[in-house]
């Protein structure tokens, strides 16, 4: 699925690292979202995550359930090489509590 047209070349977006698509950037969630559609997400988000503003229901996704970032535990829902719990339905994670902070 095409979420945007933007390249980050080589460099691989992680969670926290300062890296995101660009939130002046229009998404095709965003347009489809204006058009009427309602758009859901399941799986990998890795597109940036250092605040809520970047994450998928703030970039035109009604729904999200999955990952923010990429080499998560499969069954743990842990990141595999930083530590961290990754695993979310809209703002909550997998537990059904509620993160205000990313």
């Amino acid at each position: 699925a095409v979420v945007s047209s933007q390249s980050t070349g080589d460099d691989v977006i992680l969670n926290g690292g300062g890296m995101a698509l660009p939130l002046n950037e229009t998404l095709m969630s965003q347009y489809l979202k204006q058009l009427g559609y309602k758009n859901y997400l399941v799986g990998k988000w890795h597109q940036g995550a250092n605040s809520w503003r970047e994450t998928p229901v703030f970039r035109g996704f009604d729904y999200f359930y999955g990952y923010y970032g990429g080499q998560i535990h499969y069954f743990a829902h842990y990141h595999t090489k930083f530590g961290g719990h990754d695993f979310r339905r809209d703002y909550r994670d997998d537990q059904g509590n509620f993160h205000q902070d990313i």
